[in-house]
């Protein structure tokens, strides 16, 4: 089983204004009395099930060898929610996305989260592509060479897997470390809004049991949005598909490589995870919907780039 940490009696006079979740930063005490290295703790929201959403995001990108940020279920005062160890050096800072591209594009409002036009998955790319970003500092040797792009687009694939619908401008960016300032593709972070954390049981056993091809857990998963917009004039953000399917045309060979890694992990393995979450914070009836979220988007991935 996962660990559950217990935060009871921990307080912190640092609150965590990113985002719209109850949180706050503490530093743990270490073996020898010494405070640790920061860690957030973030409360999901009520009826949902965001922190076993976030919890298995994170070991399913670890299994593939993916940076991306640790996190671990945890209860204060009564509330369930997790820990993140900061995830870049404490001397470095992180700047979101949302900056970098009002930058370069103009009129770009970058406090606007929601229906942001100009949040454009070509612009994304191109602006990697483009730019001095290095690629994350801590990549497995399985990468090889691989640039800032191309591992960012390695997290579109992993969204694409687990269905996150939040890869918004705050929830990507870029660490600021060394002297002199060096420029780093960050870890990938926030994975929450996946998995089908959100639908309530009733939901969950009408998708899994009906006979309706319209309300299958599967047609479900078909609708998942990505955050970006495709070209100029569209209002809705891209699907999954067509993200996965935008890289494919445009860079078939890196979309293949991330089709087999993310692909790879088995439903063996992922059953495994999700059998070590405490089940005060997760459903049967979630852990079966989730895996067939899965199913789905692993399938959907292998068919777009296995017909290149």
């Amino acid at each position: 089983m996962y660990t559950v940490f217990d935060l009871a009696g921990l307080s912190s006079d640092r609150p965590e204004m990113l985002g719209t979740k109850e949180k706050f930063w503490f530093k743990p005490i270490e073996d020898g009395g010494e405070p640790g290295r920061f860690h957030l703790f973030k409360i999901g929201r009520p009826g949902t099930g965001e922190n076993w959403a976030e919890k298995i995001a994170c070991e399913i990108a670890k299994r593939i060898g993916m940076p991306c940020a640790d996190y671990e279920l945890a209860m204060h005062e009564g509330k369930q929610g997790i820990i993140s160890p900061l995830f870049i050096p404490e001397d470095a800072n992180l700047v979101t996305a949302n900056y970098l591209i009002a930058r370069v594009v103009n009129g770009y409002d970058g406090e606007k989260r929601f229906n942001q036009f100009e949040y454009r998955l070509h612009v994304v790319l191109n602006l990697l592509h483009r730019s001095a970003i290095k690629r994350p500092m801590e990549c497995g040797a399985q990468f090889g060479n691989f640039t800032s792009v191309e591992m960012f687009i390695g997290y579109l694939f992993f969204d694409a897997l687990i269905g996150n619908t939040d890869r918004h401008h705050e929830n990507w960016g870029v660490v600021l470390h060394g002297d002199p300032i060096s420029f780093y593709l960050a870890p990938t972070y926030d994975h929450a809004s996946s998995l089908g954390r959100n639908e309530t049981d009733a939901k969950r056993d009408l998708r899994l049991n009906t006979r309706d091809q319209r309300a299958t857990v599967e047609a479900y998963a078909s609708k998942a949005r990505s955050a970006f917009f495709g070209p100029e004039g569209t209002t809705k953000p891209l699907l999954h598909r067509e993200v996965i399917a935008y890289i494919n045309r445009n860079n078939p060979t890196i979309a293949r490589f991330w089709s087999a890694a993310v692909c790879g992990v088995s439903d063996g393995e992922i059953m495994e995870m999700f059998n070590k979450i405490d089940p005060s914070f997760i459903s049967k009836l979630a852990v079966d919907f989730a895996m067939r979220v899965l199913q789905y988007n692993r399938n959907m991935i292998r068919e777009i780039c296995d017909a290149s």
